[in-house]
C-alpha cells in the first residue's frame, strides 16, 4: 500500500503543479476553438433541429457549454485532480483519512482551488473569480461521485475479466494525445512531443498486431515490439497518403484524429477478443519486459519447440515489405512533389544592376527606381506593389502576371514630409509586394532625406498650457470613477489632476486639446508630469501622450514619481490634430492613483532658415469617386442644393421636407469666399443625417452627442446554429422554443459574448452600452416571425459603440460648426473654395461636375432616387435622366424617358405610360443596364463580359475566356493578330472526328476579323499601334455576332499590349415582347418604345414596381406626390 500511496501522491503533486502552471499564464487560448475543430457546432445544430417538441427540453442544460466554455474547462481539469486525490487518500496508511477519503478529497481540492484563484489575482491579464472556484468544486464533486458509485456496485456485477493493463494504457495514451496535441492550452506544453512519438510510431502497430495475433505464445515480446514499430510506420504513412486526397489534408489535427479513430476501432476489437479468449488470450505483463530484455542480451541461437522457422521468415518478409512501403511512399512524395512556387521582387540601380542605388532623395521632387517582379507561382497572380518612405505609403501599383512572366519598370514616386521622417536625415525606402491582400515580399534601401524645399508652417497656439485657467482642455474618462479637474494644492501653481480608480482592462482618463496647423510644422512638445503611485503598478497602468490617437510616448506609473518628471518630444503637426495626455490600464487590476500634468508647451524645432517662409492654408484633398447623380442646377450667383433634387441628402416624401441643404454664394471668378458655403443639417426626431452619414442623437438635453449608424441589411432570416457576421459583431440563434414562439439571440463582438436573451415573436431585441455616462443602443432588431428553424429579423439597426461630439468650432473637412440649435446644426467653409469641374466638398461626401452653365451634384452609396413630382389627375409625370439618376444621360441629353399621364389620383390608364430609350454612340441603355447595339440589326444588343488590358508575348499563346490569342510580328510597327475559339478537350475531339467524317456537312468554324482605324475597319488581321480590331463569330449559317473587340495600344520588343473586350452572346428585343406591365410597341435602329398594357395604380404611402421591377415609384402618404427609385 505504501508504494501505491507514493505513486498516486507523486502523480497528484505533478498534476497540481500543472494546474499551477496553467494559472500562471496570461492567456490560455480559446476553448471554443476545440469545439469548432471537432465540429460540435454542427452536432449542436443537428440536435436543435429535431422536430419533436417533447425532446427539445433535453437540450437546454447543454447551453452552458457554448455560453461558459471556460467553466467547462475548469470542471474537466479539476475532475481529473479529484480522481487523483481520491486514489491517493484511499491508499494512505492513516485509517481516518483512508475511511473518509472522499470528504478529505473535496476539502483539499476546494482549498487548492481557492489558493489557485488567489494566485491568479497576481497574474497580469487574469483575475480571481468565484465562478471559477465553483466550477473547480463541481469538478471535484463529480470525481468523488463517480468513485463512490463504483465502490457501491454489488460484487456480483464486478465480473472477473482478463488482465487488460496494456489496453487501459492504450486508451489513456490516445485520450492524452488528443488532449495535449489538439486542445489549447494543453497543446502548448512539452508533453505534446512526448505523447506524439508513441502515438505515431508504436501504438497503432501494437493494437494491429494484437488483433492479428490475439493468443498467448503466437509471438514473442521482441517480435511484438518490432512488428509494432514497423506496422505503425506503415499505418501512419498510408493514413497520411489517404488524408492528402481529402479536404482535410495532411495536417497535425487531421492525422491525430484519424489515427485515434483507427486505434479506438482496433482497441475495441482487441478488448472483445480478450474477453472471448479469456485465459488463452494475450495480455501484457511485466514478464514481457524481462523476456524482451533477455532476448536482446542473449547470443544463443533460437531452438526448441517454440521456435518456428516459417514464422521467422514471415516476420522478416513483413519487416522488409514495411520498409519497402515506407521507402516507396517517400520516393512517391519526392517525385510527385510540386516544384517550389514563389514570386521574386528586386530593385536595380541606375545601370540595371544590383548596385549604384540612389543614396539621396528630396522631399517634393520625383524619384525613380527600377523594380522587378517575376511570377513563378504556376498560376496567374494579381500583385500590388506599394512604395513606402518612413512607413508611409507613397504609391501603389497593380501588376497582373502569368506564370514565368516578368515585370520590370521604373517606379516613380514623390517623397512627402511625414512625422516619421521630419526629424531624421535618414529613412527606410521600402518596396512591398502583396499577393492575395497580404504582404508577400519586401526589399528596402536606407536613403538620406533632403528637406531643403520644405516650407514649414507656423506652430499653432496651445491654449492654457500652464493650467492657470479653465479653458482649452477637455476630459474624457471610461467610467464615472475616473475624473479630471484643475487643482492648486499640489505645487505653487495650478495643475491638471487625473484621479484614476479602476479594476478593468482598457480603462482610461484623458485630457485633450484640438490644434489646427495651416501646413506642416515641426515642434518640440515639453511637459511636466508626476504621479502618486509607489507600488509595482508600473506593470499594469501607464502614462501616455497621444497625437491623433497614436501613442508617441509611454511610461509606467510608479517610476519617477517622487518628483516632477520633465519630458521633451519631437512632434509633427499638420492640419487638424488632437493632442492628448492619457492614463491607461492594460490589465484587470485594482488600483487607485493620481496623475498631475503641468507646463505643456509647443516650442519650435530648431531655428528657421533665413529664407524659410510660412505657408497657409493647408487643405485635405479627395478623389472624385461617385456613382449617383443629382438633378442639374443652373450655375448662378446664389444656389441651393437640397434633398429635393440631390439623392445624397436626406429627404422625407411623407413630410415633403429636405433635412439637409447646401447654400452657395458664388461671386465672379467662381470663387466661394470663406463663410459663403453654408451647410445645414436638420434633426428628424432623434435621427440626424450629416455629410453622407446617419447618426442617432444621444440625450435630449445635449444634441451634440452622436452615435453613428453603421450600414447593415434591414432584413435578415437566420437559421438555428447559423452565425451572421457584420464587421466585428456576430449574431446567432442559440435556441428556439418548442412552441416556436420565441428564440434566444446571442450577440458577440470579436468572438466575445456581449449579450444573450430570449425574445418572443413580434418582440424587439436590443443591446445597449454606456459611454460618457450615456446609455445608447448598439444593435436593435425586431423578431418578426419564428418558423421551424428560421427566425425572421426586421427593422435591424447597428450603431457605433463610440460617441462623436460636435461643438461650435469642430472642424469637419473644409467646414466648421458655427451654430448648434435645438433642431439643426450649421457649418460654414473655413477656406475659400474654387468652383471647378470634379471638385469634392463636405468632407468628401459630395462631388460637383460642371458642364457649361450646369452644375451636377454627385453622391456615393446613396439610393438612385429621383426628384419628387406631383401626380394629380390630369398631370403628366416625366421621368428623365435629368431628374432620375437611374436613367442614362450624357452631354446634357437624356437618352431614357418615362412619361405617365394620371387620369385619376395615382391612376394611369392602359397605354398612357410610355418608355422610350435611344441609342447613344453605339450603345443602348435599357431597363437599368447599358448594352452595345448592333448597328445593322435593330433589337440585337449584347453586354461586355470582359474589359481588360492584356499583354501578349512572342512565340506564346494566351487563353482568355475560351479563346486563344497570339500574334506575329511583321516589323517594328506592324503585327498580325490571331484569334481562335476552342472548347473543352471532349468537345474539341468530338468536333474534330465529326469534321473528318463529314467534311461536306461540317465545314470549319467560321469567323471574320476586321482591323483599322476606328470607324474605318477592313477585313484584315494586320494592326499598327492605335488600330482597333473586331472578331465576328458565326453562330448560325451566314449570321455573325461581334464576340471580341479591342485596340492595339503598344508594340514592344517581345510583346504587345491590348485593350480587349469580350461580349456576351447577343439577345434580341422584339416587338410584342413584354417586360412586366409594359410591351415593346416599336423597334428601330435608333430607339425602343414600350407602352403599358395594363392600368397602373400607385397607392399612397407605398412603393410600386414597374418595368419588370427595374423601377419603383414611391408615393407620399399625405399628398399626391411621388418619386422614382431603384
Amino acid at each position: 500500500m505504501k508504494n501505491r500511496f507514493r505513486v498516486f501522491l507523486s502523480l497528484t503533486l505533478i498534476y497540481g503543479l500543472f494546474i499551477f502552471y496553467l494559472s500562471s499564464r496570461s492567456s490560455l487560448g480559446d476553448p471554443l476553438s476545440v469545439f469548432d475543430f471537432l465540429h460540435l457546432r454542427s452536432l449542436e445544430s443537428l440536435l436543435e433541429s429535431i422536430k419533436h417538441s417533447d425532446l427539445k427540453y433535453l437540450l437546454y442544460p447543454f447551453y452552458i457549454f457554448s455560453v461558459y466554455p471556460d467553466k467547462v474547462e475548469h470542471i474537466i481539469l479539476y475532475a481529473g485532480f479529484g480522481f487523483l486525490l481520491s486514489f491517493t487518500l484511499k491508499n494512505c496508511s492513516n485509517p481516518l483519512v483512508r475511511n473518509h477519503a472522499l470528504i478529505f478529497a473535496v476539502i483539499i481540492g476546494t482549498i487548492y482551488g481557492a489558493s489557485d484563484e488567489f494566485h491568479q489575482s497576481f497574474v497580469p491579464g487574469r483575475t480571481a473569480s468565484i465562478g471559477d472556484l465553483l466550477a473547480d468544486s463541481i469538478g471535484i464533486l463529480i470525481a468523488q461521485a463517480i468513485v463512490s458509485i463504483k465502490e457501491r456496485l454489488p460484487v456480483s456485477s464486478k465480473k472477473k475479466r482478463p488482465p487488460s493493463l496494456d489496453l487501459k494504457l492504450a486508451f489513456l495514451l490516445i485520450a492524452s494525445s488528443i488532449l495535449f496535441i489538439l486542445v489549447p492550452p494543453f497543446n502548448q506544453t512539452f508533453l505534446r512531443i512526448i505523447l506524439a512519438l508513441p502515438l505515431l510510431l508504436f501504438l497503432p502497430g501494437y493494437l494491429f498486431i494484437h488483433v492479428m495475433f490475439p493468443r498467448k505464445g503466437e509471438l514473442s515480446a521482441i517480435e511484438r515490439f518490432t512488428l509494432s514499430i514497423g506496422l505503425s510506420i506503415a499505418i501512419f504513412v498510408f493514413d497520411g497518403f489517404a488524408l492528402n486526397y481529402t479536404k482535410w489534408g495532411f495536417r497535425p489535427n487531421s492525422i491525430v484524429l484519424s489515427l485515434s479513430i483507427i486505434m479506438v476501432l482496433l482497441l475495441t476489437i482487441a478488448y472483445f477478443q480478450r474477453l472471448s479468449l479469456k485465459e488463452t488470450g494475450y495480455s501484457f505483463s511485466y514478464s514481457d519486459i524481462s523476456s524482451f530484455l533477455g532476448t536482446l542480451r542473449s547470443n544463443k541461437p533460437e531452438s526448441g519447440s517454440e521456435y518456428d522457422p516459417a514464422l521467422e521468415k514471415t516476420l522478416i518478409k513483413t519487416m522488409v515489405i514495411a520498409i519497402l512501403l515506407v521507402s516507396a511512399m517517400l520516393i512517391y512524395a519526392k517525385v510527385t512533389r510540386e516544384p517550389e512556387k514563389f514570386s521574386a521582387l528586386y530593385i536595380l540601380g541606375s545601370n540595371g544592376k544590383a548596385e549604384d542605388y540612389p543614396a539621396n532623395i528630396r522631399i517634393g521632387e520625383p524619384a525613380s527606381i527600377l523594380v522587378g517582379v517575376e511570377n513563378y507561382e504556376y498560376a496567374h497572380v494579381n500583385y500590388t506593389l506599394r512604395v513606402q518612405l518612413g512607413g508611409v505609403d507613397l504609391k501603389e501599383e497593380d501588376i497582373a502576371l502569368d506564370h514565368n512572366d516578368k515585370w520590370l519598370n521604373n517606379v516613380t514616386f514623390v517623397p512627402r514630409i511625414t512625422s516619421s521622417i521630419a526629424f531624421s536625415n535618414r529613412s527606410k525606402l521600402e518596396f512591398l509586394l502583396s499577393k492575395d491582400n497580404e504582404t508577400y515580399r519586401s526589399v528596402h534601401l536606407w536613403v538620406n532625406i533632403s528637406m531643403d524645399s520644405v516650407k514649414f508652417a507656423e506652430l499653432p497656439e496651445l491654449e492654457n498650457g500652464d493650467m492657470e485657467s479653465d479653458l482649452g482642455w477637455g476630459f474624457s474618462g471610461s467610467s464615472p470613477d475616473i475624473t479630471g479637474s484643475y487643482k492648486n494644492n499640489i505645487s505653487s501653481s495650478r495643475v491638471y489632476e487625473i484621479n484614476f480608480t479602476t479594476k478593468e482592462e482598457g480603462s482610461y482618463g484623458t485630457i485633450f486639446q484640438n490644434l489646427t496647423t495651416y501646413g506642416n510644422a515641426r515642434a518640440i512638445l515639453s511637459f511636466d508630469m508626476r504621479d502618486s503611485e509607489y507600488s509595482n503598478a508600473s506593470d499594469f497602468v501607464f502614462k501616455q501622450v497621444l497625437l491623433d490617437d497614436q501613442m508617441i510616448w509611454e511610461t509606467g506609473i510608479g517610476g519617477k514619481n517622487s518628483t516632477w518628471e520633465h519630458v521633451e518630444l519631437p512632434l509633427m503637426l499638420s492640419g487638424n490634430n488632437t493632442l492628448a495626455f492619457r492614463v491607461y490600464s492594460k490589465y484587470n487590476n485594482s488600483l487607485s492613483a493620481m496623475v498631475w500634468i503641468d507646463n505643456i508647451r509647443l516650442n519650435p524645432y530648431g531655428a528657421p532658415a533665413k529664407n524659410e517662409t510660412i505657408i497657409n492654408p493647408y487643405r485635405e484633398t479627395y478623389e472624385f469617386n461617385f456613382d449617383v447623380r443629382g438633378a442639374p442646377l443652373k450655375l448662378e450667383k446664389s444656389m441651393e442644393i437640397n434633398g429635393f433634387n440631390f439623392p445624397g441628402f436626406s429627404y422625407d416624401i411623407n413630410e415633403n421636407r429636405s433635412y439637409e441643404k447646401l447654400e452657395l454664394e458664388i461671386p465672379d471668378f467662381n470663387i466661394i469666399d470663406t463663410g459663403k458655403a453654408i451647410y445645414t443639417a436638420r434633426m428628424k426626431g432623434s435621427d440626424l443625417h450629416l455629410m453622407g452619414k446617419s447618426y442617432k442623437i444621444l440625450g435630449k438635453s445635449n444634441v451634440t452627442n452622436l452615435s453613428r449608424e453603421l450600414e447593415i441589411p434591414q432584413d435578415k432570416i437566420l437559421s438555428l446554429g447559423e452565425t451572421w457576421t457584420f464587421g466585428v459583431y456576430s449574431l446567432s440563434i442559440k435556441l428556439i422554443s418548442s412552441k416556436e414562439d420565441s428564440a434566444m439571440l446571442e450577440l458577440r463582438k470579436d468572438g466575445k459574448i456581449l449579450d444573450s436573451k430570449l425574445v418572443n415573436e413580434r418582440g424587439v431585441y436590443e443591446y445597449r452600452t454606456t459611454a460618457k455616462k450615456i446609455s445608447f443602443t448598439i444593435f436593435k432588431a425586431k423578431v418578426d416571425s419564428v418558423s421551424g428553424d428560421n427566425v425572421h429579423l426586421t427593422n435591424i439597426e447597428l450603431y457605433s459603440d463610440s460617441i462623436e461630439v460636435l461643438r461650435p468650432g469642430t472642424i469637419t473637412g473644409d467646414f466648421e460648426v458655427t451654430n448648434i440649435s435645438s433642431d439643426e446644426i450649421t457649418f460654414e467653409n473655413i477656406y475659400p473654395i474654387e468652383l471647378k469641374d470634379g471638385m469634392v466638398i463636405l468632407n468628401g461626401s459630395m462631388g460637383l461636375k460642371l458642364q457649361g452653365d450646369k452644375v451636377y451634384p454627385y453622391a456615393s452609396g446613396a439610393p438612385f432616387r429621383g426628384s419628387p413630382q406631383y401626380i394629380y389627375a390630369g398631370r403628366w409625370m416625366n421621368i428623365t435622366g435629368f431628374n432620375y439618376p437611374g436613367f442614362y444621360m450624357d452631354n446634357d441629353n437624356s437618352y431614357e424617358d418615362l412619361r405617365m399621364y394620371f387620369s385619376g389620383s395615382g391612376f394611369v390608364e392602359k397605354g398612357q405610360a410610355v418608355y422610350l430609350t435611344k441609342v447613344h454612340s453605339g450603345y443602348l441603355s435599357f431597363l437599368g443596364n447599358t448594352y452595345e447595339a448592333d448597328s445593322n440589326r435593330p433589337g440585337y444588343i449584347s453586354t461586355v463580359r470582359i474589359n481588360k488590358n492584356l499583354t501578349l508575348y512572342d512565340n506564346s499563346t494566351r487563353e482568355l475566356e475560351g479563346y486563344m490569342l497570339s500574334f506575329q510580328k511583321m516589323n517594328a510597327d506592324l503585327i498580325k493578330i490571331h484569334i481562335r475559339k476552342f472548347g473543352t478537350i471532349e468537345k474539341q475531339e468530338l468536333l474534330n472526328e465529326t469534321i473528318k467524317s463529314n467534311t461536306t456537312f461540317f465545314p470549319d468554324i467560321s469567323y471574320e476579323i476586321f482591323a483599322g482605324r476606328s470607324g474605318n475597319l477592313r477585313k484584315s488581321n494586320t494592326l499598327s499601334t492605335g488600330d482597333t480590331f473586331e472578331y465576328w463569330e458565326e453562330y448560325r449559317e451566314d449570321m455573325y455576332y461581334k464576340a471580341i473587340a479591342g485596340e492595339l495600344k503598344a508594340i514592344n520588343n517581345n510583346s504587345i499590349e491590348l485593350d480587349i473586350r469580350i461580349y456576351e452572346f447577343p439577345f434580341k428585343v422584339y416587338p410584342g415582347g413584354t417586360y412586366g406591365d409594359f410591351e415593346i410597341e416599336s423597334l428601330t435602329l435608333d430607339a425602343i418604345t414600350m407602352r403599358n398594357t395594363k392600368p397602373l395604380q400607385f397607392i399612397p404611402g407605398s412603393e410600386t414596381s414597374i418595368l419588370n421591377g427595374t423601377l419603383r415609384i414611391r408615393t407620399s402618404s399625405n399628398e399626391s406626390l411621388a418619386y422614382p427609385v431603384r
